[in-house]
């Protein structure tokens, strides 16, 4: 039975991975009809998609298995199965995210022509794929063996600081946001572009800054989880943002 705190994640999650497919959507099909030239940007937001639906599954598993729960409530296989969906989710959050924002800085190397902007924008690229990486290696080997992660029942096994790194790579989620918004601006003041550009570029900086606003509350929700030892019970909210999140860029990466 899921629990009553996980219902507005589910709900909240569904929502927005609909209203992304939507973009995505109008986005390729847009491409395909009328420019006929699909780019870089176009397959790294499919592939950002084809992350946001298993993200969505992860979600629906994990409150199944018990997210909104004490952790105290629920009997050891049901919070081992609810930690081996947490754990999935945590890379494919960051994966998603990753590819999301990829796209966005692709598309910058396709309106912006000016020499400084274009570095600045490769510079962000090399920061995002660093970002990328080193989440997706910590998401997956955060314990070893990694089957210690869901099973403390694994003889030798050991975990980093999870807390710890969780805060770290959402600092440089952070930072990568406000590249996104800051990197471009310089340029915007001298660049002669269509009004559909224009608006496409405004709609990257709100949600780009609607993501910096995302990625304040997942910290203070982590806050939570580190202050009160019962992951399980309270990571229904922080779920909930990295849902918003991960499909609110993808949304940002399918505009024109």
């Amino acid at each position: 039975m899921i629990s009553n705190r996980a219902v507005p994640t589910l709900i909240t999650t569904y929502v927005f991975t609909a209203l992304a497919c939507i973009f995505v959507a109008l986005k390729i099909g847009v491409r395909a009809a009328i420019a006929r030239s699909p780019g870089w940007d176009d397959a790294l937001i499919l592939c950002a998609f084809a992350l946001a639906v298993p993200l969505a599954v992860e979600m629906y598993f994990q409150a199944k298995y018990g997210m909104g729960v004490h952790m105290a409530d629920l009997d050891p296989t049901t919070l081992m199965k609810q930690e081996h969906w947490f754990w999935a989710s945590t890379w494919t959050y960051s994966t998603c995210v990753g590819f999301s924002k990829l796209s966005v800085l692709v598309q910058y190397l396709r309106i912006f022509v000016d020499r400084r902007t274009r570095i600045l924008v490769w510079l962000s690229i090399a920061l995002m794929l660093g970002y990328w990486l080193e989440a997706l290696f910590v998401g997956i080997l955060q314990c070893y063996p990694v089957r210690y992660f869901w099973d403390r029942s694994v003889e030798g096994g050991r975990c980093t600081d999870m807390v710890a790194w969780w805060y770290a790579l959402a600092g440089q989620n952070l930072f990568t946001d406000i590249a996104i918004i800051a990197v471009p601006i310089p340029a915007l003041r001298h660049l002669q572009m269509p009004r559909r550009q224009r608006i496409g570029l405004t709609f990257a900086f709100a949600v780009g800054g609607f993501g910096c606003a995302i990625t304040v509350v997942r910290l203070w929700a982590l806050y939570q989880i580190n202050a009160v030892p019962d992951v399980t019970y309270w990571n229904a909210a922080p779920a909930m943002w990295s849902a918003v999140e991960a499909n609110s860029v993808a949304a940002d990466g399918a505009r024109e």
